[in-house]
């Protein structure tokens, strides 16, 4: 009895000293927040009547709430983590911070501070400089920054939600060996951009002197995050890009909105994905490519803009998939070294010039596959290159529809191409071939289905091969290769697909009762009723081939 005691006392301490623990490490490890300061631009009637005296008479972590107001200040030097709180209604900002035209407005030089539901503007260089990390702007209007809006450099784990920047930039800059943006990160990592809006950004002085800037730059950073945001009206002469990514690795932008910008553009750039984009009235390249690697582009919309990509120099692991590009000039083009490319699964139409280009020095492994080139108003695919290599380009799958031409080709050295299962129907010629060297049009014949719903795959689909297919297997057996009467310079296709048409069941048919209704070679009227019918002999094919139906009891059937 008193060894069950003692073990019951024992069990009841152990649980007694858990519960302790427990509320020891709750209460430790409980964040500390500071005390609440008010701000009213009226002297008397809150704590503080300026911004800058809030931040020098509080300390780290307190929370400043401001009244509303506008609030005239000189440069803040904010060097304590702190949260900045305004009042924002109806697609208001009751608290405006207004510089007076200083280098800066904010200087955010501490880590963790928070700045929500504020106004602010007028900086004779950047409206917000920042180089502290675990910042965050929540529903801020950042504006009339002469250089820029936000400057971001050096940090980590910065996050602007439900921002507006604009009207910055407004008079250019002297020093063009800066590059200016309203949005400027460089040496940053773990930075967020999400539903925030970047409009009116027109550089005067960069529009006279052909110089360069843009919305959004991120340079040499990673772990960037640009999402359900809306960038338009941004232009600089022929350089006033929607953004700018250049030497950064792990670059995720989608479900933006880019309109009336010069284009965009990704330069030395590593992991990149972007998807759910909708780019409008690009008046250049919708997405210029310099030196990617392991780059995607999914599920896009380009409309009305130049092209949609645009490949400079070196370019590998770039996938276009699921995209819809509506171009009043080529939509893709490839050139300079080109490696593992795939074009996939995408709409394509260019209303004054070619789909996509091929122009290469170097292209190696470039597949385009399932794909609609319809109306491009010179050629679906345009390929020209020099250069020798065994495993060049393949074009599979695709439809080529009411373009001017279907692929136009002008191969001077020994560069595989493979064309297969592709349907040619265009306006002009479904090839020009300008080759020196051969071209494969065809694969050894496998059963796998083809793109016109064959079961054969060999070649491809050309609306103007009249050959025929004598052994019923949906590739024409006679008047091949196929050269397109001539276009194709060299070879052919071997194997072009056709139609399996099935036989006539009318070609003769005996209709058997009592009165013996003997049938035509004519087609029967499949809709009209005989009564009393007992038997039906249909002969089709060949015509030694029947179909029997007997034993119908004079009920009648429908034929």
């Amino acid at each position: 009895m008193k060894n069950t005691e003692t073990r019951f006392r024992f069990i009841y301490i152990l649980f007694f000293l858990l519960i302790a623990s427990v509320i020891f490490l709750t209460f430790s490890t409980e964040e500390v927040k500071g005390a609440s300061w008010n701000v009213t631009a009226s002297p008397g009637s809150g704590n503080f009547s300026t911004i800058f005296s809030a931040i020098n008479g509080t300390n780290a972590s307190d929370t400043i709430y401001i009244n509303n107001g506008t609030y005239t200040e000189s440069v803040i030097y904010i060097n304590k983590s702190i949260n900045l709180v305004g009042n924002y209604t109806k697609n208001t900002w009751g608290v405006i911070i207004f510089g007076s035209n200083n280098t800066f407005v904010l200087n955010l030089s501490a880590n963790m501070i928070n700045l929500t539901n504020i106004s602010i503007m007028n900086a004779s260089s950047s409206v917000i400089y920042c180089n502290g990390s675990n910042v965050k702007l929540e529903n801020c209007y950042i504006a009339e920054g002469y250089y820029q809006g936000i400057q971001v450099w050096n940090n980590n784990n910065t996050i602007i939600n439900n921002t507006c920047i604009s009207k910055c930039m407004q008079g250019g800059h002297a020093d063009f060996s800066t590059y200016y943006s309203a949005l400027n990160t460089k040496n940053v990592t773990n930075f967020t951009l999400n539903n925030s809006i970047i409009w009116d950004i027109n550089d005067n002085i960069h529009t006279l002197l052909n110089k360069e800037s843009c919305a959004v730059r991120f340079l040499s950073s990673s772990n960037i995050s640009m999402k359900n945001t809306t960038v338009y009206n941004c232009s600089a002469y022929i350089y006033g890009k929607g953004f700018d990514v250049w030497t950064c690795y792990d670059v995720n932008i989608s479900n933006c909105y880019f309109n009336n910008t010069d284009g965009q553009r990704l330069y030395g750039v590593y992991n990149s994905f972007l998807s759910n984009n909708s780019f409008y009235d690009c008046s250049y390249e919708g997405v210029y490519l310099g030196g990617v690697y392991n780059c995607t582009f999914f599920n896009n919309i380009f409309s009305n803009t130049s092209n949609a990509f645009w490949s400079g120099t070196a370019t590998n692991n770039f996938t276009f998939a699921n995209n819809t590009a509506i171009c009043d000039g080529v939509i893709g083009q490839l050139s300079d070294d080109a490696y593992f490319v795939l074009i996939t699964n995408n709409y394509i139409e260019s209303t004054a010039d070619n789909g996509l280009e091929v122009f290469a020095t170097a292209t190696h492994n470039v597949t385009v596959q399932n794909n609609t080139f319809y109306e491009c108003a010179d050629t679906g695919i345009y390929i020209s290159t020099n250069v020798n290599h065994t495993h060049g380009l393949i074009v599979r799958n695709n439809t080529f529809w009411k373009n001017g031409n279907g692929t136009h080709l002008d191969v001077t050295q020994e560069y595989y191409v493979l064309f297969y299962n592709n349907y040619f129907n265009n306006t002009y010629k479904n090839i020009i071939d300008g080759s020196m060297v051969r071209q494969h049009w065809n694969i050894t014949p496998v059963e796998v289905g083809n793109i016109i719903d064959g079961y054969w795959c060999g070649g491809n689909y050309w609306n103007n091969y009249y050959g025929n297919d004598t052994d019923g297997d949906g590739l024409g057996n006679e008047l091949t290769p196929y050269t397109c009467y001539g276009e194709i310079t060299y070879g052919g296709d071997y194997a072009p697909l056709t139609y399996v048409y099935q036989p006539y069941f009318f070609l003769n048919i005996t209709v058997l009762n009592e009165d013996e209704i003997n049938g035509t070679n004519s087609p029967i009227n499949l809709s009209e009723r005989y009564s009393g019918v007992n038997k039906i002999i249909v002969y089709y094919g060949n015509k030694t081939d029947t179909a029997t139906f007997e034993n119908l009891g004079g009920t009648g059937v429908n034929i």
